[in-house]
């Protein structure tokens, strides 16, 4: 049976300030990219792409973005689209997707479904829903979640509950997906764009959760990232596992043939959990990671 996946994908502005970025750059000889670029150093000249991505969540600019430009009938928004299109790497979202789906060979018909978090800004309902088209334009399922509250964020607390419209969405569908969804299913969390504070509320949720995985691009690198699903607290069942396997101290290296004579054939369990690793010239034995012991100790 094939595994199907679903991708939970937190959405920011990263394509704003990539069009400013390639607006004032050479198509390098590929005659069917110039007239895209020379749109979009026009466009970028009348709206300004950094401006943009730095508006006032609320402002009335942001305001007019939303009202104005959030749909194909927008002059901005086709431009854009044919950006997103055409240029490799228009998009952090985007880019982690593909990359995601490059690493484990996951075509377009094994993606159940993507949500696309977005705020409810002007600026990231535009972003947004460009990269719903275009990921639709390649044959993929794609559904917008709104995460409420950033438009009219004027203090801490209303901040605040942003963040916790965003993780309730999140471990609402990923608890969903999970319960409803056959063992040949993983649920992921992109959550390399966004602002820092909205991409770790993402991974605290989608870890409390129970999510499969959390992903992200290295900055520096450009390389997928993988987070385990490192629990958030090591509950009493696993604690007793853990003492079957490793005994009271914790220390030893535990060869995976000796779990085998013993009958304990599930130990990757607690290695997708990320508190094991592999140790040994073969990868014959399993260790506790160190952060493990410190928190049973």
């Amino acid at each position: 049976m094939y595994m199907k996946y679903t991708l939970l994908v937190t959405c920011g502005t990263s394509l704003l300030s990539n069009a400013n970025r390639d607006a004032g750059s050479e198509p390098a000889g590929i005659k069917e990219q110039e007239q895209m670029y020379n749109r979009l150093a026009l466009m970028n000249k009348k709206y300004n792409f950094a401006k943009l991505a730095r508006l006032e969540p609320g402002s009335i600019d942001d305001s007019k973005i939303k009202d104005n430009h959030t749909n194909r009938g927008s002059e901005l928004f086709q431009t854009l689209l044919d950006y997103i299109n055409k240029k490799k790497g228009a998009s952090a979202e985007v880019n982690t997707i593909t990359l995601l789906m490059e690493e484990y060979k996951i075509l377009p018909s094994d993606v159940e479904n993507i949500f696309l978090y977005h705020s409810d800004t002007g600026t990231g309902t535009l972003c947004a829903k460009i990269i719903e088209e275009h990921l639709k334009s390649k044959g993929l399922n794609v559904q917008l979640v709104q995460v409420n509250g950033f438009s009219s964020a004027k203090t801490l607390e209303q901040f605040q509950e942003g963040m916790m419209d965003l993780m309730s969405k999140i471990v609402r569908i990923v608890k969903r997906r999970k319960h409803h969804s056959s063992k040949d299913s993983k649920v992921y969390v992109l959550a390399t764009a966004g602002f820092k504070p909205e991409s770790t509320a993402a991974v605290i949720a989608a870890l409390l959760a129970g999510a499969d995985g959390i992903y992200y691009v290295y900055e520096s690198t450009r390389e997928l990232v993988m987070i385990p699903p490192i629990p958030l607290a090591i509950d009493e069942g696993v604690k007793r596992y853990i003492d079957s396997i490793f005994g009271a101290d914790y220390k030893n290296d535990v060869p995976i043939a000796l779990l085998l004579e013993r009958g304990i054939l599930d130990y990757d369990m607690l290695e997708e959990k990320g508190l094991i690793e592999r140790k040994g010239e073969l990868n014959d034995k399993i260790r506790l990671r160190d952060w493990v012991k410190e928190l049973l100790d």
